[in-house]
């Protein structure tokens, strides 16, 4: 017997899969079978995407994923590198040179008046001797492009002290220059008025003018410097204007961007008079004393008078510098001298000098005021 065995066709039809990996679950609409051992192609074999700083995030829309363990392509990076701060800092003439930078920031302080000698001579005529108003102090912001590659600058000097019976010498105006245009500029403070009688002390400078010293027995202070504060009459100060220089027998006024005013002199065995303070300029120096203790000077970063350089505590003693801060901040005043001594040098940038003392026939020498500055800073 012979037994024939016919294969019965396969109804099931095999083919490659195609599954998409999707966001969600769906069934689908195909008929087809596929092998168990088939393989699934899940994997692309694209390299990560090259990753943009800033570039904004998205979902994408690729139907295949990539091995954990795939590489992004980064672009090469600059080096980073500290900012450079260029600063520069000018007690003489000389030139800057722009540095490779964005932003200039420039400060001008002038120089701060010399106080006055006491008087020498006959008793009618004897007086302590007033002191000196302070430097102006101004500031400008500039973008680097807006500049040329060399600016000139030009520095104010302090003002001399006078010796007895000598009146003290104008700060000097600090500025500087594209050429022959300003860019900025600060003006000097007045010395103290020649002590013969009456005498008052130097007004403070402005941004706008000098400060002014007295005629010679002037019994009013000198003007601060322009700009005048929208009609206001002379005396503490705000803005650019500098503070007025004390009467005759009375104290300097105060400022803000100006210099304060000097102390005025006096007479008749009274202790000599405070000088006016300035938050941002050169505070004015205090007026000697006769047989008697000297004014103080004022203080950088206050608008009260006083604070500053002592004055000498009695007669027979010095007044005191101001401190200096050169860099950062401007001087103080000098104090007055007490008696027949010399008054104390205003402190650098900007600061006025002390008055001298009187003391019977003897007289102390007035002293220098503070030196001017230029600060430019660059980055």
């Amino acid at each position: 017997m012979t037994i024939t065995v016919i294969p019965i066709p396969s109804t099931i039809s095999l083919t490659t899969p195609a599954f998409v990996l999707g966001e969600t679950d769906a069934a689908g609409a195909s008929t087809s079978a596929i092998a168990a051992d088939s393989s699934l192609a899940i994997f692309n074999t694209d390299t990560g995407s090259l990753l943009v700083s800033g570039a904004t995030g998205t979902s994408g829309v690729a139907a295949f994923a990539q091995r954990s363990d795939h590489t992004h392509s980064v672009p090469t990076l600059a080096s980073a590198s500290a900012a450079v701060v260029d600063v520069q800092i000018y007690t003489s003439d000389d030139t800057w040179t722009k540095p490779t930078c964005s932003i200039v920031l420039v400060e001008v302080f002038a120089g701060g008046g010399g106080g006055a000698g006491g008087a020498a001579g006959a008793i009618e005529l004897s007086a302590a001797g007033p002191a000196g108003g302070g430097g102006a102090m101004s500031r400008g912001m500039f973008r680097a492009s807006d500049l040329p590659d060399t600016l000139t600058v030009t520095v104010g000097q302090a003002g001399t002290g006078g010796a007895a019976t000598v009146a003290g010498g104008d700060g000097g105006d600090s500025v500087i220059l594209n050429g022959s245009q300003i860019l900025l500029k600060s003006f000097g403070g007045g010395g103290g008025a020649q002590s013969d009688g009456d005498s008052s002390g130097g007004g403070g400078g402005g941004t706008g003018s000098a400060g002014v010293r007295p005629a010679r027995s002037d019994p009013t202070g000198g003007n601060g410097g322009d700009p005048t504060t929208e009609g206001s009459a002379q005396g503490d100060s705000v803005g650019g204007r500098g503070g007025k220089g004390g009467d005759y027998q009375q104290a300097g006024s105060n400022s803000e961007y100006g210099g304060g005013g000097g102390g005025g002199g006096q007479a008749n065995n009274n202790v000599g008079f405070d000088g006016g303070s300035s938050l941002f300029g050169g505070p004015g120096g205090g007026s000697g004393g006769e047989n008697a203790a000297g004014g103080d000077g004022g203080a950088w970063q206050s608008y009260t008078i006083g604070g500053g350089g002592a004055g000498g505590q009695a007669s027979g003693y010095p007044g005191a510098e101001g401190t200096s801060r050169s860099g950062f901040g401007v001087g103080d005043g000098g104090g007055g001298g007490g008696g027949n001594t010399p008054g104390g040098a205003g402190g650098s940038p900007s600061a006025g000098g002390g008055g001298g003392g009187r003391a019977g026939a003897g007289s102390g020498a007035g002293a220098n005021g503070g030196s001017g500055e230029i600060r430019i800073v660059s980055f």
